[in-house]
């Protein structure tokens, strides 16, 4: 086997190898339409991961007034374990909403009035959580009218036996009652993209040599 076809064939190995690494724990973004947008000052949405290996999170938000001065925390929590079971929401465990759960924060004004946002977050927690469920809560200041999208579709990855919460309020996933809408994921390693564009020279320089 030539030398460029080795590489070349070595290179796919290691993307099919990495992309397999790649998981989405919960989706109500892709493929869902939004109903409208909650103005509540806490709301949380669960999901479940057997370990925490996720990265990142997704929330499409709007808000009322981007020039209001207000601002929202985003906090990784623990449900408190009062679900039925493994992988089925209880409540969010809201008494640690402080800076060693926080992963995020989100100015009024980084948004657009009126329109959607989907605004991104890293994160990385080794909290432990009973029946193996976590919340993703957005917990807002006096002045922010940041919103929060949520829908009545529940067919999205990972959302059976979850939950969401608003203002004292806990409801799970079921035909009256959709998702807010998120996405927790552990996408692929951002080497994929790089070692992707190697492979696109490779074959431009063997088009070029066999020229």
């Amino acid at each position: 086997m030539r030398l460029p076809r080795l590489l070349a064939f070595s290179a796919f190995a290691f993307l099919v190898g990495q992309a397999a690494n790649a998981t989405t724990y919960f989706d109500a973004i892709t493929g869902i339409t939004p109903l409208t947008a909650d103005t509540s000052t806490v709301m949380a949405a669960s999901f479940t991961a057997a370990t925490p290996d996720f990265t990142t999170v997704q929330l499409l938000l709007s808000v009322g007034d981007s020039t209001d001065g207000g601002s929202a925390n985003v906090y990784i929590v623990a449900d408190n374990g009062d679900g039925s079971g493994t992988g089925v929401a209880g409540t969010p465990n809201l008494t640690v909403l402080d800076p060693s759960t926080q992963i995020g924060s989100i100015l009024d004004s980084s948004l657009t009035t009126g329109s959607q946002s989907l605004v991104t977050l890293l994160l990385s927690t080794s909290l432990s959580a009973p029946n193996q469920e976590y919340w993703i809560v957005l917990a807002k200041d006096a002045s922010s009218s940041i919103q929060w999208y949520f829908n009545a579709d529940n067919t999205g990855i990972g959302t059976a036996g979850q939950a969401i919460y608003f203002d004292a309020t806990t409801l799970p996933l079921d035909g009256s009652t959709g998702s807010y809408q998120m996405i927790v994921a552990t996408p692929e390693p951002a080497a994929l993209a790089i070692l992707g564009a190697g492979l696109a020279a490779l074959g431009f320089v063997r088009r070029r040599t066999a020229a």
